[in-house]
């Protein structure tokens, strides 16, 4: 979704990434872009991204979010020596 010219860094070496749809530039890595196209932890959603990058993102979010919940249970269960 994001090519390394939509990548920057200031003078002080933080990231900035660029919205490939609306062309904001925001300080911080993939999930502050992230964050921006779903309209999450209070940032304003781009208005300019298709309903099928939305979705995507969205599935692979709470795909990501199920495998954590399902690992953590089974470490919770392991015994060690």
């Amino acid at each position: 979704m994001l090519s390394e010219s939509d990548q920057h860094s200031d003078a002080a070496g933080s990231l900035k990434m660029q919205c490939v749809y609306c062309s904001k530039v925001y300080s911080g890595g993939v999930g502050r872009i992230r964050s921006h196209l779903l309209g999450n932890n209070g940032m304003k959603k781009c208005k300019d991204a298709p309903n099928d990058v939305i979705r995507c993102i969205t599935l692979r979010t709470l795909s990501y979010r199920e495998h954590l919940t399902k690992t953590a249970g089974k470490l919770k269960n392991e015994t060690t020596c």
